[in-house]
């Protein structure tokens, strides 16, 4: 009995009603942080501002859903900021993004045309080599629709996702041969010459999807809720262009230090041009969907959500939990936490024996406060 009194005095704390109210304009802030296995330390920031054509109305269904309801057509624009730092690896990314909403209101057919532009840059240190690459993403999404009920829509969606990515990777004995004008090391005796290679890799991928979305909100006197579900097939083609660099060295004033082994300086010659392509296409790429918000009182949204991405390559599975706060009439705070486990199929282990799949899981988190007026 108490339980239930302390969930009911919540409930009646965070559901306090208010009047009327309405905006048109929408201010969001995003922070997203992840916990992976790999001791990676992914962090993301995101602002967005929403312009509404027409007044967004509150009335006695949750307000969080009211945009839905009232058939508001907008236009966003938004900015993001993401790193992702390992033990070995530096990750910096940024992008723009504008997504424009249309919907005829008395037919119920809607028209929505997302488009974002981001770039990123990598850098990867290891024992004997350094890789650094540069990602420009274009990323275009049309899709199609209409209201078959009050507060019912179908979706047809289609998307294309273009990135191009320029590698280079230099293989060095570290620090010893960083500036590649000289170096000094041991060798056993007699050595003949030694490589260095330089790889630059040029690749252009190309990732295409399809999909069927359904939105429900329903009310009744005891309960609000709203479903989602989507269907998402995808293909991916890859192309990529390999130019390498060997630099071989030749010997020069070797001094004997040891009975074993020869303290030599090598100096490089012009470097040898090898170059090849390559493509590969994956198809077959299925994405399922499946979300649920229950709405205790307009003011609260509390939902679940999982997702499954089954692929050759890939096995994902991702359980979620959401919540949205209305703290005023014109503020709110929400916040999800999702759980992910990744199957990576076709992963050698680093001895050279095979190895059926490589097993990932993640825990991150979302936070979001919106302003409205």
């Amino acid at each position: 009995m108490f339980k239930k009194n302390v969930i009911g005095l919540f409930i009646l704390g965070v559901c306090q009603s208010a009047g009327a109210f309405q905006y048109t304009e929408e201010i969001s802030g995003e922070y997203f942080w992840a916990d992976p296995e790999t001791s990676n330390n992914p962090r993301a920031a995101e602002i967005s501002v929403r312009h509404y054509l027409s007044p967004v109305f509150y009335t006695d269904k949750p307000w969080a859903e009211s945009a839905f309801i009232g058939r508001n057509s907008s236009i966003e624009v938004l900015y993001y900021d993401a790193e992702d730092n390992g033990p070995n690896t530096e990750t910096d990314s940024d992008g723009v993004g504008i997504v424009i909403d249309y919907i005829d209101a008395a037919s119920g057919w809607f028209l929505t045309a997302a488009y974002s532009r981001g770039d990123q840059d990598t850098k990867n240190s290891a024992l004997f080599s350094t890789t650094k690459a540069s990602v420009d993403i274009d990323d275009y999404t049309i899709t199609v629709g209409k209201y078959i009920g009050a507060a019912t829509r179908l979706s047809l969606f289609y998307g294309v996702k273009d990135s191009d990515t320029d590698r280079i990777v230099d293989t060095n004995f570290g620090p010893l041969s960083s500036d590649f004008r000289y170096v000094w090391f041991w060798l056993e005796p007699d050595p003949t010459n030694i490589t260095f290679p330089r790889k630059i890799t040029e690749i252009e991928e190309k990732r295409k999807k399809w999909g069927l979305g359904l939105r429900h909100f329903a009310s009744s006197s005891s309960l609000d809720y709203a479903v989602s579900a989507n269907v998402v097939y995808q293909t991916r083609e890859q192309r990529s262009s390999q130019k390498s660099l060997f630099a071989p060295f030749v010997i020069g004033t070797p001094g004997s230090i040891s009975g074993n082994a020869d303290f030599v300086e090598l100096y490089p010659i012009n470097p040898i041009p090898f170059a090849f392509r390559s493509s590969t296409k994956e198809s077959g790429i299925w994405v399922y969907q499946l979300s649920g918000t229950v709405y205790p009182c307009e003011r609260l949204g509390i939902g679940l959500g999982y997702s499954k991405t089954d692929s050759d390559s890939l096995d994902s599975d991702m359980a979620s939990f959401t919540a949205e706060w209305f703290i005023t009439e014109a503020i709110s705070l929400s916040g999800s936490y999702t759980y992910t486990r990744s199957e990576i199929l076709g992963v050698a282990s680093l001895a050279g024996f095979p190895s059926s799949s490589l097993i990932l899981d993640t825990d991150s988190y979302v936070l979001r406060l919106t302003g409205r007026f």
